[in-house]
């Protein structure tokens, strides 16, 4: 074989792994050369300026040092050690870059994702060493196929002219404009250079230290719902629903599976007295990362980077002064709640300083206060919950039980995170999940048929929370129900990163400050297609709207912040 297609080859091995993980959004890996609508002069452009997860591609650093060694008959095992120091370290950097994009739906940014990491081999605590060790034979076996194939390499000198060609070309393509280059798209070049990419990403991994130069009055002067009081003092229900996409309603299966069961519940609503509002919302990531959708939506504030959440929620004293929704009506006399049912090793594994300083709870509701008898779930091989059912009914009776004061809680369900565990059906009555021999089906494994086992997990948190709001809800609760990302290693990038929310409560004059952002009457969208609401902005529009329904003072206006609270960067 020759020179030349072992170069390309292997190459084309440094890059497959991107192109597998995406290769249901984009199984052609040439189909941009084959667009009747595309000029040519276009799709020669697009051979370098593509942004698909194709393969055709070369690693700068390796390829460049392969050809020196061509050019200059190179053989040295010192340099081939070299040669292979770059590839593997090429290779990790691509695998890493294909991971981030296309599972998770962000840019790779190292300062972000080593927090990232952390947190997933806290999560995975049980099984970290055997991680470590799949990652270092994968690093062994990958060093010695690229040390062989460098050997055969630069054993098979090609013709000198050639290589000289070949180096200009590959020096010139990969070095052309590397410093301007954005760096969201830095991970599509065609000749990708991984040092150029981690010298991008280690400078915009700094892009939030503007933070620490604000202070305590500045996010004090950020508080803007002090002054409003409240004739009425609404409970407030907030449940963020783990991994409940739009894809639900834009998925044409998937709706009509799901559209007969949300009309059909919309009248038993209406019959309590109850009346809805829904809308599709755009949450801060496409996929993962619960803990950035619920602190964009409490804090008004689009939190979408470890790095920038890490420097608010753990770093950043001055930002205690800034009140969440929590915050506000806790100081209004409310007592705040959270379930969080957990139990298990995952437990421990929570900072509940953290929690606290986010969720600013007075009363956690957690697996030891709930007292759960029954037969738990696993949740994710770390630990283990009670069916989301049991826990939401038991956190109304405990809070039943300690008075008649207005309250807060805030729950994110558990039932269906991935890999999508959950019971098959909810039960009449909640409380006998608590009984010792409690029996009930719950789906199969997630690895036969995630996607049938996420459809089965969203229908049980739709039956079982609307089941809720029928049975418990009150004259003056207020339901917040919204998913925070779409469903992992299911969506499609067609689907987006939306996800929806409904607004339910007997007040229309809550309910009317939705519709008019677009939000539809009754549990489906009025337009799946169309977001209607930036998570970040939900503060805003909330807080209006509990004071025209709540108020004291009805005339008073909050300014609605489409964006949420943009911190001043200057």
């Amino acid at each position: 074989m020759s020179f030349w297609i072992i170069l390309i080859l292997i190459n084309v091995a440094f890059f497959v792994v991107p192109y597998l993980i995406n290769i249901r959004e984009q199984p052609n890996p040439v189909g941009f050369l084959f667009d009747k609508e595309a000029s040519i002069a276009f799709k020669l452009k697009s051979v370098f300026r593509k942004t698909t997860s194709d393969p055709f591609r070369l690693l700068f650093e390796y390829t460049f040092l392969i050809l020196v060694g061509a050019l200059f008959g190179i053989q040295h095992v010192g340099f081939i050690a070299v040669c292979t120091l770059m590839g593997v370290a090429g290779w990790s950097m691509i695998f890493y870059n294909g991971v981030m994009v296309y599972v998770f739906g962000r840019n790779p940014v190292f300062r972000s994702d080593i927090e990232f990491a952390k947190t997933g081999l806290t999560l995975a605590y049980k099984h970290k060493y055997k991680i470590f060790f799949g990652v270092f034979l994968l690093l062994v076996l990958s060093s010695w196929g690229i040390y062989c194939t460098s050997a055969i390499l630069l054993a098979k000198t090609p013709q000198t002219g050639m290589t000289s060609i070949a180096l200009f070309i590959v020096t010139a393509l990969g070095m052309f404009r590397i410093i301007n280059y954005q760096f969201q798209v830095f991970h599509f070049r065609t000749v990708y250079s991984f040092i150029g990419h981690a010298a991008k990403s280690y400078q915009y991994g700094n892009r939030f230290n503007y933070l620490f130069d604000l202070n305590d009055a500045y996010f004090e002067s950020l508080n803007k719902y002090n002054e409003f009081q409240l004739k009425k003092q609404p409970n407030l229900i907030f449940i963020s629903v783990e991994s409940y996409g739009s894809i639900v309603f834009k998925d044409k299966k998937r709706f009509e599976k799901l559209h007969q069961k949300l009309t059909s519940c919309e009248p038993l609503l209406a019959e309590k007295g109850f009346s809805m509002r829904s809308g599709i919302i755009t949450p801060p990531l496409f996929a993962t990362g619960t803990w950035y959708s619920y602190c964009t939506m409490l804090f008004g504030i689009r939190i979408f980077d470890t790095t920038q959440y890490n420097l608010l929620f753990k770093n950043l004293n001055p930002f205690r002064k800034y009140q969440s929704i929590l915050d506000v009506f806790k100081s209004k006399g409310y007592a705040n709640y959270l379930l969080a049912p957990l139990g298990g090793g995952f437990k421990g594994l929570v900072d509940w300083t953290l929690t606290r300083n986010i969720f600013s709870y007075d009363h956690l509701l957690d697996w030891e206060t709930l007292d759960f008898q029954g037969k738990p779930l696993p949740f994710m091989q770390l630990g283990y919950m009670p069916p989301d059912q049991f826990s939401l009914g038991r956190a109304k009776q405990l809070i039943s039980e300690k008075g008649n004061g207005p309250y807060t809680m805030f729950f994110c369900s558990l039932n269906s995170h991935v890999p999508f565990t959950s019971p098959l059906e909810i039960v009449e009555d909640w409380e006998s999940l608590n009984e010792e021999d409690a029996s009930y089906e719950i789906s199969s494994d997630q690895f036969t048929a995630p996607g049938k086992k996420y459809d089965l997990a969203i229908t049980y948190q739709l039956d079982y929370l609307l089941d809720y709001v029928l049975k418990s809800g009150e004259e003056d609760d207020v339901f917040v129900l919204y998913g925070d990302h779409q469903p992992t290693l299911i969506t499609k990038e067609q689907y987006g990163k939306e996800t929806q929310m409904h607004i339910i409560c007997k007040n229309k004059a809550l309910l009317n400050v939705f519709k008019e952002k677009g939000f539809g009457e009754g549990l489906i969208p009025a337009d799946p297609n169309t977001s209607q609401l930036n998570l970040e902005g939900f503060y805003s529009l909330f807080m209006e709207g509990i004071n025209k329904a709540y108020g004291t003072d009805t005339s008073i206006t909050f300014s609605y912040n489409e964006h949420g609270i943009i911190l001043d960067e200057s």
